[in-house]
């Protein structure tokens, strides 16, 4: 694990190479740590793909030198060689480092393989090197959180229904208030009293001068003139014939609906 006061997980190149150089050290080395649990599966795989083995970075240094020996002058070979031997080494560590920082961010499990590589320590020993990576504990998720401490809120549950607060209630407008009642025809009271009385008592109060439920019709607004005697507004021939076409029209009217209701 990181140790107080670091800013976070550190790795050392140099002494990863220098530990895990063959193949069956590492093993030796490595193998324990995964039968504990500190390394996983898929990091020791990483491990043991990078670490051990021939390293071509090592050797830039001298193939650098070589060109410089077979493409120079006699008279500047030496100081071409020896630029291009440093040249070819520092080329060859700024290789491996960035292996080694790839090998360090695509770890899965960085606690685990730093709490590895302390009992590695503790077995081989330790020696600082020149180049050290650091990586920040949140680059992995794993810094501590500071503590927080709960707070107890009444649970909603616990509160009598009528007390919960409605968050979501809406007022669902009354059909009464904005209906209004439909005059009815003729008709809609013709049926309605077939309905309740039956077809026979219907037409019998018809056939009586009376309206369908038995109400009378509405008799002429009549007015009185001048001399006091009650005169009928019109002349007697007038109103007769405009009885007899009204009644005419009615009596149609009620044959048509026999007709219907027959059908």
């Amino acid at each position: 694990m990181s140790k107080p006061g670091r800013p976070g997980y550190q790795y050392n190149p140099q002494w990863m190479d220098d530990t895990f150089r063959n193949r069956k050290e590492a093993q030796s080395l490595l193998g324990p740590e995964v039968q504990n649990g500190n390394l996983s599966r898929g990091d020791y795989d990483k491990l043991m793909s990078t670490l051990p083995g021939f390293r071509f970075t090592e050797f830039t240094g001298a193939a650098f030198s070589a060109a410089a020996l077979l493409l120079t002058s006699a008279r500047a070979q030496q100081t071409k060689i020896i630029g291009g031997y440093i040249l070819g080494l520092t080329l060859g560590k700024g290789i491996r480092i960035y292996q080694h920082q790839s090998l360090f961010n695509g770890l899965d499990n960085v606690a685990g393989f730093e709490r590895a590589m302390d009992n590695v320590k503790e077995k081989v020993g330790y020696k600082a090197g020149a180049v050290v990576l650091v990586r920040p504990l949140s680059a992995f998720g794993d810094a501590e959180q500071p503590f927080q401490p709960e707070i107890d809120t009444p649970y909603m549950a616990d509160q009598p229904m009528a007390e919960q607060p409605q968050l979501h209630a809406t007022k669902v407008p009354s059909d009464s208030a904005t209906s209004a009642p439909q005059p009815k025809s003729r008709w809609d009271e013709i049926r309605a009293a077939r309905r309740a009385d039956g077809p026979g008592k219907a037409w019998e109060n018809i056939r009586q001068g009376r309206r369908p439920d038995g109400s009378p019709l509405p008799r002429r607004a009549e007015s009185k003139p001048w001399g006091g005697e009650q005169q009928s507004s019109e002349p007697f021939g007038f109103r007769d014939t405009d009885r007899a076409v009204e009644q005419a029209n009615f009596d149609a009217m009620l044959e048509r609906e026999r007709k219907m209701s027959s059908s």
